[in-house]
């Protein structure tokens, strides 16, 4: 008997994204595919919208100076620290709180996602 990963092919078919979509995700590592997964689960399960959710995800990525792989690491720690406070968000807000993580520990030294949800919180968190 072999275990299933998750992964986020389970989420969205390669089928419903463009082709340059579609080379971005399959630079994202086993690990964090399946770490995007369980955190989508919910959100992105039978959602026609996921592939433009997933879309949008892969443009930001693309037009940043960091890579798809490393954009769905925060975005999938985002859900670790939401869900250990018993929240959630939607990605979309997910997704805005890490770009702007991202261009504020550019800017900033020392301010990298941790710091901001520490310091900050996650202002648009929903109960789970």
């Amino acid at each position: 008997m072999t275990s299933s990963r998750y992964d986020l092919s389970m989420l969205v078919s390669q089928s419903a994204l463009s082709e340059r979509h579609r080379v971005a995700v399959s630079g994202i590592s086993p690990e964090r595919s399946e770490a995007m997964a369980r955190a989508l689960y919910r959100e992105w399960k039978n959602n026609p919208g996921a592939p433009a959710q997933l879309a949008l995800l892969c443009d930001r990525a693309i037009a940043s100076e960091f890579s798809l792989d490393e954009w769905c690491e925060q975005v999938a720690r985002t859900y670790e620290w939401l869900r250990a406070r018993e929240n959630t968000a939607l990605f979309a807000d997910v997704v805005e709180y890490v770009s702007c993580a991202f261009e504020g520990s550019s800017l900033q030294p020392g301010h990298n996602l941790d710091w901001y949800l520490t310091t900050f919180g996650f202002e648009r968190c929903l109960p789970l």
